[in-house]
């Protein structure tokens, strides 16, 4: 193969943008507020921060979840796996997905908030 090195094709292989899509599929981020306290204990067997992120598995496919602060956690899951009622919300740090909230509050016999949840440089923004 050629070396194209200073040519305009090489020109776009040096570009980069934001994306989640780097060896995996798209990730999308919320942020789960219990409205109760879900730190204390949260490593305990069948903890409420425990039966949250089942109930979130039910509906989605997990990448990662943070550990939790007061009542707050984060989640990732995979895009393609969100059920939602709002797609393009995804994309926002406003709203928030009434699919996740009903599976965690049956799970848990609480009321939650699940926010779409975007990175902004090293700030992630949610209910905005």
């Amino acid at each position: 193969m050629p070396n194209l090195v200073g040519t305009s094709v090489a020109a776009n292989h040096a570009k980069a943008v934001e994306t989640s899509q780097l060896g995996t599929r798209r990730q999308v981020f919320f942020v789960v507020d219990m409205g109760t306290d879900v730190e204390t204990n949260y490593t305990a067997s069948n903890s409420l921060y425990s039966k949250a992120v089942r109930a979130i598995q039910s509906v989605a496919e997990i990448y990662s979840v943070g550990v939790p602060n007061g009542q707050n956690f984060t989640v990732s899951v995979a895009y393609e796996t969100v059920a939602t009622s709002d797609p393009t919300g995804l994309d926002t740090n406003a709203g928030t997905n009434t699919v996740m909230e009903d599976a965690i509050d049956e799970a848990c016999a609480t009321t939650c908030d699940v926010y779409n949840a975007v990175f902004d440089g090293s700030t992630l923004e949610y209910n905005c």
